[in-house]
């Protein structure tokens, strides 16, 4: 559900939310509040994907991305970080 753009280093420069991970299915509303209610209390300095892994990328990050989500028209926006 994250993907995170990373350079040809690994470094990470943008973060999205998203299905279907280089098909940029948007996530509804509802989906996006359990993937939150789920992420919110966990504490973690890093995301771990099956593709990426991000150390720049903590909680606090991860549930603004979120945030940022739930507060405009679902479609696929890639944050920069």
């Amino acid at each position: 559900m994250f993907k995170i753009d990373q350079d040809a280093a690994g470094v990470s420069h943008a973060i999205s939310s998203h299905k279907a991970f280089h098909k940029d299915i948007p996530l509804t509303h509802g989906e996006i509040r359990q993937y939150r209610d789920v992420i919110a209390p966990l504490a973690f300095d890093a995301v771990l994907t099956p593709f990426e892994y991000a150390p720049e990328v903590g909680r606090d990050v991860a549930v603004a991305v979120l945030d940022e989500a739930l507060a405009r028209a679902p479609g696929v926006k890639r944050i920069p970080l």
